[in-house]
């Protein structure tokens, strides 16, 4: 039986749009891990990519079921508020989600295993517990993608490898969903202050790579385009309504990965990366008239939310 909406229902509930972000985080750990000289075996990256797409989907619909009262109020247009999809049909979708990711992940190296547990925890206290939470919200959800890059990386090598992508990616994470928990309350100056770690923070990931990955300093040149997108999407924060930014620093996601995919001599992983970005959606949408913003809020869309 097909729920009122049929799968375009699915797709919003899970938000599905920023899938290729969780498997993009798990292939940076494992490029930095060495995969592009010794790469997994081809099953070992079928599962790997099996755990990481259901853990995003386990997490995402984790996010709206919990989020289920609220939403009926600050965000009606979602799935479960709206009637699309019912309460017990979404929790039944969420714990087949993790049966799958655990299912696959029974099936690689056993060195793996902790690391899966470690999303798991990180997203169930994001979702049940500290989404609320000033700090450890952020810090549960920042956890997140880090331990997606760490997985990736003990994949191939030593899980010690993927730290410095999941500090990058990780903090990435951290500071925009700071942003995110205040985007719709705050006042201007807060969000200014707030976009401004999110920027800085790529900043800081360029200066990081340069220090700690020794490779010749044209494969850095790709932070150049996260940095290009910045200030675009900066720019226009102000003239979109809440979620703009934040969807679109969840994008950057991909460009950061790319970017560091360079810095570790993967040039064509990079422009996959490069690639998938320019898929989830335009660069910059219409510009807005005087009747209004040319789009709808796009509320909690925080990567493994």
């Amino acid at each position: 039986m097909t729920p009122r909406g049929g799968l375009s229902i699915w797709l919003q509930f899970f938000r599905v749009r920023l899938l290729p972000t969780a498997w993009a985080n798990g292939a940076t750990g494992a490029i930095a891990a060495g995969a592009v000289a010794s790469p997994p075996t081809l099953s070992d990256a079928a599962l790997a990519a099996v755990t990481i797409g259901a853990l995003y989907l386990f997490g995402m619909g984790a996010n709206d079921w919990c989020d289920r009262r609220r939403d009926a109020t600050q965000a009606p247009h979602r799935p479960i508020p709206s009637g699309g999809l019912s309460s017990t049909r979404a929790l039944g979708s969420i714990l087949i989600a993790l049966a799958i990711a655990l299912t696959s992940a029974a099936f690689l190296p056993s060195r793996t295993w902790v690391w899966v547990g470690s999303i798991v925890g990180s997203i169930v206290l994001y979702d049940a517990f500290l989404k609320d939470q000033s700090w450890l919200g952020p810090l549960a959800m920042g956890s997140v993608r880090a331990f997606v890059a760490i997985f990736g990386a003990s994949l191939v090598g030593e899980p010690i490898d993927g730290l410095l992508p999941a500090v990058i990616l990780g903090g990435h994470s951290f500071w925009v969903t700071r942003y995110s928990l205040k985007e719709e309350s705050s006042d201007a100056e807060a969000l200014d202050a707030r976009a401004r770690a999110v920027i800085a923070h790529s900043g800081s990931a360029l200066i990081l790579a340069i220090l700690f990955i020794p490779t010749p300093w044209l494969w850095h040149l790709g932070w150049l385009t996260p940095m290009g997108a910045w200030i675009q999407f900066d720019r226009a924060r102000r003239r979109y309504p809440p979620g703009w930014f934040t969807f679109r620093s969840l994008r950057v996601l991909l460009l950061l990965d790319g970017s560091l995919h360079l810095s570790y001599n993967s040039p064509v992983s990079a422009a996959v990366c490069a690639l998938l970005f320019l898929g989830t959606g335009a660069f910059l949408p219409p510009r807005p008239t005087s009747a209004g913003p040319s789009q709808t809020p796009l509320s909690s869309e925080s990567a493994l939310e």
